[in-house]
């Protein structure tokens, strides 16, 4: 949905997924489609100006993330940007709190596990991988259900959905209750030793 998005608006627009399956079903016109392993980008260092990681990193051990955070920082260019939504753990908490249950490190799910996170935990791997976080973490996704078919199938619905999802993620004590949370990272520009001389920085 990104990957097309972003074609239909004039940009070179690159998906990666490791599901060949699900590459198939993505393929648009406008849109490279490249099967690859979010640890070994197939990429030239500083190849891209922005990345868009949606829900992703929740699905990857937080063992091996850190190594998917560094190659995705390789690939970014000076002055590029990094967009990384990730599971909220209060939320899921929550979720288990309210049925009488243990939290848990981990959800194990019938398609794929969730590592869930907090933004805290994501700003220090985000600044491991040479990245620097730009701005306070936006909370996202305050109803489960809410997908691009929704939206389309219920324009007017979906539309008071966003709007009272706006308000949630504006209230202090309630927007961690979101589903997920929006980091957005970019990559500092390098300093050379002359511009730095010259007193241009």
């Amino acid at each position: 949905m990104y990957t097309q998005e972003l074609a239909r608006r004039g940009a070179i627009a690159v998906g990666v997924d490791l599901n060949a399956d699900a590459l198939r079903e993505a393929k648009r016109d406008g849109v490279h489609i490249v099967c690859a392993d979010a640890g070994h980008l197939p990429f030239c260092a500083d190849a891209f100006h922005m990345v868009i990681s949606i829900e992703v990193l929740s699905h990857i051990n937080p063992r091996i993330r850190r190594g998917v955070l560094a190659d995705i920082g390789r690939v970014i260019t000076a002055g590029g940007v990094a967009f990384y939504t990730l599971h909220n753990r209060w939320r899921l908490s929550l979720s288990r709190w309210l049925r009488l249950r243990r939290a848990q490190r981990v959800y194990h799910t019938a398609n794929l596990d969730v590592w869930p996170s907090v933004p805290e935990e994501g700003r220090v791997m985000v600044d491991a991988s040479g990245l620097e976080v730009a701005a306070s973490p936006r909370y996202l996704n305050y109803h489960s259900r809410f997908t691009y078919d929704f939206f389309l199938k219920f324009p007017k619905l979906a539309k008071l959905v966003i709007a009272v999802e706006d308000l949630l993620s504006r209230l202090p004590l309630l927007r961690r209750l979101a589903i997920t949370f929006l980091l957005i990272a970019t990559k500092p520009a390098v300093v050379t030793g002359s511009a730095a001389e010259k007193g241009d920085v």
